[in-house]
């Protein structure tokens, strides 16, 4: 079975699930299945991007900033594939990308680059 076929059957048990009164959204879930992935409610998921820093310093002021802006963003771990002087980067959504790009650069905040998480 493809992803896509997989995340069809898990959204036809999830709708049969919820239609039973004591169900009420317990169990309630996220598909994270890739591009041709579904989220709960059906629709095809953003991509991906991870914000690069020089340093933890401005990792964490990042963070810090965009979360104030009430922005959700997911501090990780440095993805292997990428290399920095920084162990840490910032997941975000392709919604927010130009956002996060304008906000980072208007509060000074040194970043290596913007780059998609495969």
């Amino acid at each position: 079975m493809t992803h896509l076929q997989i995340a069809c059957v898990i959204k036809i048990l999830y709708n049969y699930l919820k239609s039973f009164n004591n169900f009420r959204g317990k169990g309630r879930f996220l598909l994270n299945l890739g591009e041709d992935g579904l989220n709960d409610e059906g629709n095809h998921m953003s991509e991906e991007y991870v914000v690069i820093f020089h340093s933890t310093h401005h990792a964490l002021r990042a963070e810090k900033i965009l979360k104030g802006s009430k922005l959700q963003t997911k501090m990780i771990p440095l993805p292997r594939k990428f290399s920095a002087e920084c162990g840490l980067a910032l997941k975000i959504s392709s919604e927010i990308k130009s956002l996060v790009e304008k906000i980072l650069s208007s509060h000074e905040v040194e970043y290596k680059g913007i780059y998609r998480l495969d």
